[in-house]
Formats: structure tokens, C-alpha cells, sequence
């Protein structure tokens, strides 16, 4: 992955729905970037690769989705990692759908987009 001045990707582990186990946990990716795309000419940006290795998401989410008057950065993102803990299922449009409704606590209109992408784990044998 690579950055261009974009809000960093928070990624959430999935709960333990067998045993109703809470594990699930979450944090934010700051992985280093660059500007956006076409301010600075021949800007080349460092790219980043992670292994998935726990059932769970990664959520990607532009500026109006988790920051404004009303809801600094921090905030905006540490709520989406809560949303997102819990795994739904592996149905990405249900924490998706979660993870939109966040914007209505910056305190403005802003564009708002949600991109989950789920990893559902090495399936099991048998």
C-alpha cells in the first residue's frame, strides 16, 4: 500500500464468535506517506506491505468520514476501530455501513467514503 495524503488505514481483529471471546482489537496504521497526488511533480511515494494473519479489516476512510469542527482526528478514527472490532460476520457492507455513520459526528458536509476489506482467515481443513 501507499499513501498520498491520505487519512491513515485503521485495521480491527475480529471478536471470537465460537466462544463469544472478546478479542477483538484495533489500531491505526501510520505508516509513513507522501503528499497527494499531482502537488508535487515526480514525487515518488514509499509503498508498504502487510501481511494479513488474523481473521479481520482493514478500513480506509476519507477525511470527511472522521474529522471536521466537531470531531478531531483521533476521535473520528479510534470509533471507527470500534466499529469495526467485532468481524460482522465477514460481510464488509455491514461495517462499512457502521463505519459512514461516523461522519455525522464531525459537524459538517465533507465528502465520505468507506473502503473495508476483509481477511476471513486460512479456512480449515475438513
Amino acid at each position: 500500500m501507499s499513501r498520498a495524503g491520505h487519512i491513515p488505514m485503521v485495521w480491527a481483529t475480529d471478536t471470537d464468535t465460537a466462544t463469544d471471546t472478546a478479542t477483538g482489537s484495533s489500531g491505526i496504521v501510520l505508516d509513513r506517506g507522501g503528499p497527494p497526488l499531482g502537488i508535487l511533480p515526480g514525487e515518488t511515494y514509499p509503498v508498504t506491505r502487510r501481511r494479513l494473519t488474523e481473521p479481520g479489516s482493514l478500513v480506509l476512510v476519507t477525511d470527511g468520514v472522521v474529522e471536521g469542527p466537531a470531531c478531531p482526528l483521533e476521535r473520528g478514527l479510534d470509533e471507527v476501530g470500534r466499529l469495526t472490532r467485532g468481524g460482522y460476520d465477514g460481510d464488509p457492507d455491514r461495517p462499512a455501513g457502521e463505519v459512514i455513520k461516523v461522519a455525522d459526528l464531525t459537524g459538517h458536509r465533507d465528502d465520505a467514503a468507506v473502503l473495508v476489506v476483509r481477511y476471513a482467515g486460512i479456512p480449515s481443513a475438513g
